[in-house]
């Protein structure tokens, strides 16, 4: 929207002055600030002090853009992040989000099929709701206790804990689904009528400010959307344990699990005290030259890999191969050979 309506050294000649915050401004061949940062500032501390908009407080800079495919209706926020270490270092990052604006536009069979499964997927769980709610009562009015002690002590137990965990995520998916169509619909509506060819630069801004506003809400609540389903099928495959409990010969994985159980988290107390210890040394290790490990928890992903087989040692013998060796060794022995095989 502003780039037609900008030359590009009026666009260059902003970057720069955002940048130095007006004090070149006098060796300059334009003799006014065009960033219009210094004026109102860059935010400290939820203040607005004046000076330039990147200063050595910046933690993050973000370039973002918003494209539309109309072929798919696929509307998409595109952003390419630089992220500041006090190490000196930037890491960037391609950051791509994309929502369709219309789930239910293609072939009418397509459509049909979808329409027909989600109208059994309700089902299903209003059925499972129904039936946890009748248990409920049951268990209220043929016991002799308060109705909060029979829900607790008669009850609660672990696979009802599982079949409301279930309920409540698929509530969650019908309400970030019904969320990113609103926001959808919005998203559209915004575009269509804030897209104009002409008009001061001041309208550009709003126009291009209220779009980019519509687009965020929109992407960031078709993440929550998909953030959900990530949840959902991991319900529902330990709903799947509850159903292989009732069969005994399905029923080994689950019955093992039982009875090391205690076995299992000992276990788990020593193996993640020595991991958390290994990965924390790595970060001390290689956080300054390896992005891997320049944080703890990117260290406890890599560390992972490393558990697998999976390293990059020609970069983590950038900063010393004995040193390097040094740790990979105390992991590969502590946690491959040693817990691993206990």
């Amino acid at each position: 929207i502003l780039s037609a309506h900008q030359s590009l050294q009026d666009a260059s000649a902003m970057v720069m002055d955002m940048e130095d915050g007006c004090t070149q401004v006098p060796g300059l061949t334009w003799p006014t600030c065009k960033c219009q940062s210094c004026q109102g500032g860059a935010l400290a501390g939820g203040l607005e002090i004046p000076g330039p908009w990147i200063d050595e407080y910046t933690q993050r800079v973000e370039i973002a853009i918003v494209a539309y495919n109309q072929h798919y209706g696929l509307l998409s926020r595109v952003s390419v992040n630089f992220f500041f270490n006090r190490g000196g270092r930037i890491h960037q990052l391609l950051d791509v989000q994309s929502g369709r604006l219309n789930n239910f536009s293609g072939n009418i069979l397509t459509i049909g099929f979808m329409i027909l499964c989600d109208v059994l997927w309700i089902f299903g769980w209003t059925k499972l709701l129904a039936a946890e709610a009748k248990e409920m009562v049951n268990v209220i009015s043929s016991s002799n206790e308060t109705w909060w002690k029979a829900l607790l002590w008669e009850y609660l137990a672990f696979w009802n804990i599982i079949d409301w965990l279930s309920l409540s995520c698929a509530f969650a998916v019908l309400t970030t689904y019904i969320r990113m169509e609103l926001e959808a619909g919005t998203a559209s509506q915004v575009m269509s009528s804030n897209v104009v060819s002409g008009g001061a630069r001041q309208q550009l801004i709003n126009s291009s400010s209220a779009i980019f506003d519509a687009v965020e809400s929109f992407v960031r609540a078709e993440g929550d959307f998909r953030l959900a389903l990530l949840f959902f099928p991991l319900l529902v495959m330990l709903r799947l344990f509850k159903s292989f409990h009732a069969q005994p010969r399905l029923a080994v994985v689950t019955k093992t699990l039982t009875a090391a159980s205690q076995d299992l988290l000992h276990f788990s107390i020593v193996m993640v005290s020595v991991y958390v210890c290994l990965a924390v040394a790595a970060v001390v290790l290689f956080g300054e030259d390896v992005e891997e490990f320049s944080t703890l928890d990117r260290a406890a992903m890599t560390c992972f890999r490393v558990l697998l087989g999976e390293y990059d040692w020609d970069q983590m013998a950038s900063v010393g191969r004995v040193l390097a060796g040094i740790w990979l060794w105390f992991f590969v022995v502590i946690i491959d050979l040693l817990l691993l095989n206990m």
